[in-house]
């Protein structure tokens, strides 16, 4: 039988988290003013539901997803990758907008987007909260696997959960614990740093993922994010501290961790052939060769969910910082 009550909040605020992947579903009757052959479509569907969002709708095509007809693709400001989708026609006349971790910090307010959805009669079928551990101070992988093979872990219903262990067998993938189950309710530690190549950090990363399939999942999850996670695994108070990591910090993290990952990927896979070229020519026949034979427009692919403006103002912070270092 499906339990129909609601996930609840732990008895305190909980860690402070971020909302990492968002899915949300509105009945298409909100939205009697649009009709369906009508231009930007998507978009002023979109706009409706995440009215302060900075992000941009594609015009509808008959693609279809999760049983709808029409999708369209969302994507945030300068970037070259789509965060999230948009759809509808069918699976009961809703509209249906999911939101990737790439575009969730363009969203708006977390307490406009409640009231919002709220008005709407909206319904939140999946959410993905995250808490970051920056220095490695509260994850310990090793001792999490312990724990997780003991079934320490268990749900606010008092099951134990299906465990999953990742290991990444040395080859510095990082290693990943997946407790619960997926469509579900579902609790992954991992090694953040390490997924995004960046072999001296310590960053770790807890996220619940909770879906609407069994349960209902409160608008106020946007707001105290945290608390839901302790909630879903009560375990957590004894793990998390109540105070923790922000969505800018979370995004200069990935960022620091993206270029010192891309600067290692240029420095082996061109590295030598550019000593060569900078030995033989001068400094302006190095530049000019560089701008003629190497830079090419758009985004690199680890890039592509990223703002290049904001790309661009992270490389030079690090310029910088590598620039005093040096002095």
């Amino acid at each position: 039988m499906l339990d129909d009550s609601c996930y609840t909040p732990s008895s305190n605020t909980g860690c402070t988290s971020i909302i990492d992947y968002l899915s949300v579903t509105t009945l298409i009757l909100a939205f009697p003013q649009f009709k369906h052959s009508e231009l930007g479509l998507a978009n002023k569907m979109f706009d409706r539901v995440f009215p302060d969002a900075s992000i941009l709708a594609t015009d509808f095509s008959e693609k279809g997803l999760f049983g709808y007809r029409y999708s369209a693709d969302l994507f945030a400001p300068e970037c070259d990758q789509p965060c999230g989708k948009i759809a509808y026609g069918g699976n009961g006349n809703t509209l249906l907008i999911s939101i990737s971790g790439s575009g969730c910090p363009f969203i708006g307010s977390p307490e406009r987007i409640k009231q919002n959805l709220i008005e709407l009669d909206s319904k939140i079928t999946r959410v993905d909260l995250a808490f970051d551990d920056f220095t490695g101070e509260y994850i310990d992988m090793e001792f999490l696997s312990y724990l997780a093979s003991t079934n320490f872990f268990t749900s606010d219903n008092g099951k134990k959960p299906k465990r999953i262990k990742y290991d990444d067998l040395n080859s510095l993938a990082g290693k990943t614990i997946t407790i619960g189950r997926s469509g579900d309710r579902e609790l992954t530690f991992y090694e953040k740093g390490l997924q995004l190549q960046d072999y001296r950090s310590a960053w770790k990363r807890c996220e619940v993922r909770l879906w609407s399939k069994n349960k209902k999942i409160p608008f106020d999850v946007l707001v105290n994010g945290g608390a839901y996670m302790r909630g879903a695994y009560p375990q957590l108070t004894s793990i998390l501290p109540v105070h923790g990591s922000r969505r800018c910090q979370s995004f200069r993290a990935q960022s620091k961790a993206t270029i010192e990952a891309e600067d290692k990927f240029i420095f082996t896979t061109v590295g030598r052939a550019l000593r060569l070229r900078k030995e033989e020519l001068s400094s302006d026949e190095f530049q000019e060769y560089i701008s003629k034979h190497l830079v090419k427009s758009g985004m690199p692919r680890r890039w592509k969910t990223s703002p290049e403006s904001v790309v661009k103002k992270l490389i030079n912070e690090n310029k910088n910082r590598e620039t005093n270092h040096v002095s």
